[in-house]
């Protein structure tokens, strides 16, 4: 729903087995395809998790990300649909 606070999670189905990962997720923005800078941080469990909220207005929001993983990268892109009513 518009202007609601929802969870965002990325959840890894494989056991870490003690390895360390690390991540990171933005709002994707048309007006900015090229950052120049990627922070991943460290990620204590086995996957991304957050509290978003949603525009005050209803469409699409799209979530990308990625996940430094000892066997490699993992890219994802995400779309949640924002509706005024439910």
């Amino acid at each position: 729903m518009t202007g609601s606070n929802y969870d965002l999670d990325i959840v890894i189905n494989n056991p870490l087995n003690g390895s360390i990962i690390a991540g990171t997720i933005d709002e994707y923005q048309e007006d900015n395809l090229i950052k120049k800078d990627i922070n991943l941080i460290p990620l204590a469990s086995g996957g991304l998790f957050k509290v978003t909220r949603a525009p005050s207005k209803p469409g699409t929001q799209i979530w990308t990300g990625l996940i430094a993983h000892p066997k490699g990268f993992i890219s994802f892109t995400k779309s949640v649909d924002i509706l005024e009513n439910f």
